[in-house]
């Protein structure tokens, strides 16, 4: 066997060389013998691996590209290195680094070294570089409480060897990865504006060998640990806490080895938009999970042994997948009721061992099972199944006075009682409640009254929101001008009897009647929308009335009296459809007008054995 066969033989990867002095050796060392050769492949070895350096910045602010004057072969020297590090050099910035306030620019696209140490420098300075630019370290991280991190890009950690991380209470600014086939270690707390993806590897969150007495926490926007290449996780004791929103998490059990039976996972993102938690079919069981204020979907098939969130906290459930956990404390307040959802309009499941008594809370479409289920002073928004749901206790009249920081229906601080009205309260909107002109109440959660009463406003309010629905038992009067902007959905849920009167203020919501209640229109009705009857009854009165379908679909007992009211219908497609399964409709001079003009999109009647007074088509 020649010496290049066997150098190719071994794959040794050599990081930088002479390329004409590489080509002299081998073919000098073709003509040796068996066993020359080897002590000969020996020392070549050795002398390859001797090009590893050490770096040390010098000269202040200067651009990492820039050897010539700021990459010096020792501490405060003038030999320079005539190139940038590479993957086996160490990096070094220290007292001799920098005598004035300077700027390390990480200028270039990717940039390696092996250890990053800027622990031992005495004067502050920054690290600095563009959101495009890549720093791979195949080492250690040992960084210093007087320096500025402020590199957009991201850092990948690839290690083949035992490594740590010390960052100083300084936090990264860009996506930190774990990519290596080595390991990591925590020496303090660590801290990502980015994301944090763990590749492969092996990460741990302390020293390996006492994480159950002393770990360290993290904190990154979101938390990445899927994929299919090895990789280790022992978090010890730590909380990791996740601050971003949309895809937060993703967590693959493929391949992976998690070791956190103390460990807590919290998600604390507060904005508008929802924490996505995928865990890409798990159902191995991450131990505790606490919910900060966010509102977390969870995309997949997840089980965990602990769940806690704070009040006024939001669970949605992907519609049929399943959220298992051995215990569930999300308990919420009047004035912040926590969330409990499915995704959509099919049921999502929730099992827990045991089951759960829960409070202050909104439920929709969960469906649980393997246990028994309360949810005291909370709110029932249909489709859930398995549950005991108890309403909250009337607080009487609850009035809007507009002191919160914000105009939501949600802030308990715009109520006088300090707390969301719930569904057995009346509400009330009267001259107190609107100072300037053109206050909006915005409904930007489901909404639920006994009544609704605007009464004596002054100013011009709006009603505004769009993707939730108010909820009524009783009672719906305005009374005076307000601008009705809201084009959620407005349901009628009572068990006795109700009215309406909206004094000529066109509506923009969808309204229908869900229960066995006896409604009356106390005036005629406009809105932009239609109106469905799925249960109960509705006199029309002998009133006109605008609106842009009227529909009756259901099969339950419905009673419709149209009598003599005279109702303008202005939608296209399905405008009137009623089945006659359950239906009485009485009309004695009613008229039905369909005014659309629109000779495209024509205006569909569909009733089953359904007789009508007068239709007009105009």
């Amino acid at each position: 066997m020649s010496f290049l066969s066997l150098f190719l033989s071994k794959q040794i990867q050599f990081n930088r060389f002479e390329l004409l002095d590489l080509v002299f050796k081998l073919k000098t060392f073709q003509n040796l013998n068996n066993g020359f050769k080897i002590i000969i492949f020996t020392f070549f070895f050795i002398s390859i691996n001797s090009y590893a350096e050490d770096y040390f910045w010098v000269g202040n602010s200067g651009n990492w590209s820039d050897f010539a004057n700021h990459w010096s072969v020792s501490s405060g020297g003038s030999s320079m290195h005539s190139s940038v590090p590479g993957i086996d050099d160490n990096v070094f910035f220290d007292q001799n680094s920098f005598n004035v306030l300077s700027s390390v620019v990480l200028d270039l696209s990717i940039m390696q070294c092996k250890s990053f140490d800027c622990s031992t420098i005495t004067s502050p300075s920054n690290i600095i570089g563009a959101s495009s630019s890549v720093l791979e370290v195949y080492g250690d991280w040992n960084s210093s409480p007087i320096i500025s991190n402020a590199f957009l890009g991201q850092i990948t950690f690839a290690s083949s060897s035992s490594s740590f991380i010390k960052s100083e209470g300084i936090p990264f600014q860009g996506q930190i990865n774990f990519d290596g086939i080595g390991s990591w270690e925590l020496k303090d707390n660590f801290n990502t504006l980015g994301k944090l993806k763990i590749i492969k590897g092996s990460l741990a969150t302390g020293d390996a060998a006492q994480l159950l007495s002393g770990s360290f926490n993290v904190t990154c926007l979101g938390l990445f640990i899927n994929g299919v290449k090895p990789r280790t996780l022992k978090a010890g004791t730590s909380t990791f806490t996740i601050t971003g929103a949309d895809t937060a998490f993703i967590f693959s059990p493929v391949n992976l080895f998690l070791y956190e039976e103390l460990a807590t996972f919290k998600f604390t993102n507060i904005g508008v938009d929802t924490v996505r938690y995928f865990s890409s079919g798990v159902t191995d069981t991450i131990t505790n999970l606490n919910i900060a204020s966010s509102t977390i979907l969870f995309e997949d098939e997840s089980a965990f042994k602990n769940i806690v969130s704070v009040p006024g906290s939001g669970i949605v459930i992907k519609e049929k997948k399943t959220l298992s956990t051995n215990s569930l404390s999300i308990d919420g307040t009047c004035s912040l009721v926590s969330v409990l959802s499915s995704s959509s309009s099919d049921t999502a499941l929730l099992k827990v061992v045991g089951g759960a008594t829960i409070n202050y809370n909104s439920i929709k479409g969960i469906n649980a099972v393997s246990g028994s289920y309360v949810a005291n002073n909370s709110f029932d928004n249909g489709a859930n199944k398995g549950w005991v749901i108890n309403e909250i206790a009337s607080n009487g009249y609850v009035y809007w006075t507009a002191n919160g920081a914000n105009d939501n229906w949600s802030n308990p601080d715009n109520w006088s009682t300090n707390c969301i009205p719930g569904p057995n309260d009346t509400v009330v909107f009267n001259s107190a409640s609107f100072t300037t002109n053109n206050q909006i109440v915005n409904l930007d959660i489901d909404g639920y009254a006994y009544a609704v009463r605007w009464e004596g406003t002054t100013n011009n309010p709006e009603f505004s929101g769009s993707d939730y629905s108010l909820r009524l038992k009783n009672e719906l009067t305005i009374d005076v001008p307000i601008v009705s902007s809201f084009s959620g959905n407005i349901l009628l849920t009572g068990l006795g009897n109700g009215t309406i009167k909206t004094s000529g203020v066109v509506q923009n919501s969808e309204l229908s009647f869900e229960n066995s209640c006896d409604w009356i229109f106390l005036d005629g009705y406009n809105s932009s929308e239609g109106i469905e009857i799925n249960e109960g009854s509705l006199d029309f009165g002998a009133f006109s009335h605008s609106i842009d379908h009227l529909l009756s679909t259901s099969t339950s007992s419905r009673v419709i009296n149209l009598n003599s009211a005279v109702i303008e219908l202005k939608g296209t497609e399905n405008t009137i459809e009623f089945e006659s399964t359950g239906l009485t409709l009485n009309t004695t001079s009613s008229t039905l007008n369909l005014t659309n003009t629109n000779n495209s999109l024509f205006s569909r009647l569909i009733s089953n054995a359904v007789s009508y007074d007068t239709i007009v088509v105009a």
